[in-house]
């Protein structure tokens, strides 16, 4: 599965100097390529493998939230993407700490670390009878750059 995520949002705290609150919408634009092997029935044929490859954009509600330490250059950070219909609901969750390095005055380098979680669950009744439970978490570090 490839994923990159395209969100417009709009920043409704935006004069605070240490609270940043942003809600928006994240389209998820997603390649998932899966294989089957095995003994299994499609449309009446035995099959020994199966495998297909499809693309889609899933909108999602987002909601941000980053505190930024008052004098320090320590921030803490929040964000949520989510969407659920039915029982089949997708969500993306990640908190972390980072650091901003400030020798450079208009684009500033930063370190951050944290835990991302990350479950998709597609539980889909009718002509299909498709399920999915997918889940991926774990800590993280990175690099970005501020400007």
């Amino acid at each position: 599965m490839k994923q990159f995520d395209i969100i417009p949002y709009y920043n409704i705290l935006d004069n605070m100097p240490w609270i940043t609150i942003d809600l928006g919408i994240d389209v998820k634009a997603t390649n998932v390529s899966y294989e089957a092997t095995g003994n299994m029935t499609i449309n009446g044929v035995v099959n020994t493998s199966y495998s297909e490859s499809t693309s889609l954009a899933i909108p999602l509600l987002y909601a941000r939230a980053r505190v930024q330490i008052p004098s320090t250059n320590i921030g803490l950070e929040s964000d949520l993407k989510y969407i659920g219909y039915n029982s089949s609901s997708i969500y993306d969750f990640r908190a972390k700490v980072d650091y901003t390095l400030d020798f450079m005055p208009i684009v500033q380098p930063a370190l951050e670390v944290g835990y991302r979680v990350q479950k998709i669950k597609i539980d889909e009744e009718g002509s299909t009878n498709a399920t999915m439970d997918l889940s991926f978490s774990g800590v993280y570090a990175g690099l970005l750059l501020r400007f």
